[in-house]
């Protein structure tokens, strides 16, 4: 069994997917299996899928119609080998030692999940976005953190990021959770990420930029606030909401995220077209 199951959903990324395949398959821990998932790619992507499997016995390809990241991430978790989980962005450029320091980390203190730090590539003409994903300045790297703790310390200093590609997971504790991806949404990453940190009485923060993560003009996080992402951000809210009727331990750093979240959507709110605001 490979030490380390990473998860790579690619839907049209042709540009920048070869030099995310290449810090893959560069990793210095060897012992892993890349499980790709082929969402429909029409642009290219599915040539360099077939030649990068054809030159690393590592990498498994499962090809589907268009459904989704969520859908293609549950795909590739229910067949995933690993004793741990990385969830990887088909445009993203991750540290040659990124897995292997994971590794150490969480097998040395036997953590449920260990979390890092990133930097920002912005391509030519895209929407810069006001986030820092370097949490440094407030948390430790001695420390073992509970999840419920680490959330609401995370929120109150604007530090929470709810991307999974941030995350390296042992594959034991999301199974026992049965946590999937909510899919036929955006910003399904928060649902996820919150029930996975909030569960948790064991997770370390690697003091390190380990990953690069790449803004694109077309991406989700530049294109256009929409009533569309207000739509998925209350369903985000009431499965949360629904998770809190059988787990009151948790109502205090919901109702905090809820707080949180609410707030983002009143101030994004304002970039909506005059209809959809009053709506």
């Amino acid at each position: 069994m490979p030490k380390v199951s990473i998860i790579i959903p690619v839907y049209n990324t042709a540009p920048y997917l070869e030099e995310c395949l290449f810090s893959i398959v560069n990793q210095t821990l060897e012992d892993i299996e890349i499980l790709i998932v082929d969402d429909g790619s029409t642009d290219g992507s599915s040539d360099i899928i077939d030649r990068f499997s054809k030159i690393d016995d590592r990498i498994f390809v499962i090809k589907q119609e268009n459904r989704g990241q969520s859908i293609a991430r549950n795909v590739a978790l229910e067949i995933a080998k690993g004793d741990y989980i990385y969830f990887m962005d088909s445009d993203d450029i991750l540290n040659k030692n990124a897995l292997s320091f994971c590794l150490s980390r969480c097998e040395k203190e036997q953590l449920d999940l260990v979390f890092f730090d990133a930097d920002i590539l912005y391509e030519k003409d895209s929407k810069e976005i006001c986030w820092n994903y370097d949490r440094s300045d407030y948390f430790s790297n001695e420390s073992i953190y509970s999840g419920k703790d680490l959330i609401s310390e995370m929120l109150d200093t604007y530090s929470y990021k709810a991307v999974p590609w941030l995350y390296f997971i042992k594959a034991e504790y999301i199974n026992n959770l049965k946590l999937k991806f909510l899919p036929n949404i955006i910003h399904e990453d928060e649902l996820f990420s919150l029930l996975l940190f909030l569960q948790s009485s064991k997770i370390g923060y690697l003091k390190r930029t380990l990953i690069t993560h790449r803004i694109r003009r077309n991406s989700t996080m530049s294109n256009s606030f929409s009533l569309f992402n207000i739509e998925c951000y209350f369903k985000v809210l009431r499965e949360l909401h629904s998770f809190k009727e059988n787990n009151q331990e948790f109502d205090e750093v919901i109702d905090k995220y809820t707080y949180y979240t609410m707030n983002a959507i009143c101030r994004s709110a304002k970039l909506l077209i005059y209809k959809d605001r009053i709506k």
